[in-house]
């Protein structure tokens, strides 16, 4: 999983994160400290960590995250120690199998059978366009053509054009 800033800063626009719809396994960073009742909890503003699950306590709703090693510390409860934090006050990564999942919801219907067929857009748009001298991770590729192909957006550095 790719959690360099760079990929960081490339998942964090409206084309990726109006689209996501939180779920335990899902690759996430933290925009801000979160704070209950005055307390600091375990995720710190920056970090990169995993969903562990959805409060379903009927408070929220939201993502809970917080280190997966915390997981030992709190078995009999799977939310405490954790952090319930309103979706948006993360950025959410996703993997390689979810930008291609994204890309094949945006097809038109029957448009991909084969797994194969995918993989072949995908290198044929590459060579016809060139590899982006940015990309260091498939995510950060697998975002670009996705970004290109659906949204005719090429990341300038900062931010998508």
């Amino acid at each position: 999983m790719d959690d360099s800033l760079e990929y960081i800063a490339m998942c964090d626009c409206p084309e990726i994160q109006d689209i996501w719809e939180p779920a335990i396994g899902d690759w996430v960073s933290v925009r801000e400290k979160v704070l209950w009742d005055g307390y600091n909890l375990c995720a710190s503003k920056g970090d990169v960590t995993i969903v562990l699950g959805l409060d379903e306590r009927g408070y929220s709703g939201n993502p809970i995250i917080g280190d997966v090693d915390d997981i030992a510390f709190y078995p009999e409860c799977s939310w405490k120690g954790f952090d319930d934090t309103p979706k948006e006050n993360l950025i959410w990564l996703p993997r390689q199998d979810q930008l291609q999942a994204m890309y094949l919801a945006m097809m038109p219907a029957g448009t991909y059978t084969k797994v194969f067929t995918l993989i072949e857009e995908f290198y044929g748009h590459f060579e016809k366009y060139g590899y982006p001298s940015y990309a260091y991770s498939m995510e950060q590729l697998w975002l670009a053509f996705a970004m290109k192909t659906l949204h005719n957006k090429t990341w300038s550095g900062t931010e998508w054009v």
